[in-house]
């Protein structure tokens, strides 16, 4: 047990030398995303997607509502069979509409996470220069922390800036 307690505090001492030669910023990634030019181009082209696909979709709604609408008035004038073919393709049509919506959620994450991660690399190798610039060894993003203090820099605007000016 004494010898153990010996090789922490042994350890301890040669730790802190260590840790006085670290110096340590602070990064929020995602806020840099959201504030420089390229994550802003990038939001627009997301919700132009998103536009272009909500007015195609509302008219496939549409014409289902309509569908809908037509086969419960007309159920009390059709045959069985007349019925039964109405209903079978008002059905296909949801699941098409189901599967189209699908498709487009599936579409507008691949494109959003195409952009992201493009974006990211770039903002990534901008905070190495500054780092290496700055002399930092050691850079957290912000969700990391539990507590920070002020004297740990945020590198957060330095890097959009950097961005931003390329």
């Amino acid at each position: 047990m004494k010898r153990l307690l010996i090789a922490i505090i042994a350890l301890s001492l040669f730790a802190v030398p260590a840790l006085a030669e670290t110096k340590i910023a602070r990064v929020d990634m995602q806020k840099a995303l959201n504030a420089c030019d390229a994550g802003k181009d990038a939001k627009k082209q997301i919700d132009a997607l998103v536009q272009k696909y909500e007015g195609d979709f509302k008219l496939k709604q549409d014409a289902i509502t309509a569908m809908q609408k037509d086969l419960e008035k007309e159920a009390a004038v059709l045959s069985d069979s007349a019925k039964q073919e109405k209903a079978k393709e008002y059905q296909q049509k949801v699941i098409e509409i189901t599967q189209l919506r699908k498709k487009i959620q599936d579409e507008l994450k691949a494109k959003d996470k195409e952009l992201t991660n493009k974006i990211l690399e770039e903002l990534y190798a901008e905070l190495e220069v500054i780092s290496k610039k700055k002399g930092y060894n050691l850079v957290l993003n912000e969700g990391v922390f539990m507590y920070a203090d002020g004297s740990i820099e945020d590198l957060t605007q330095a890097v959009v800036d950097a961005h931003n000016a390329k």
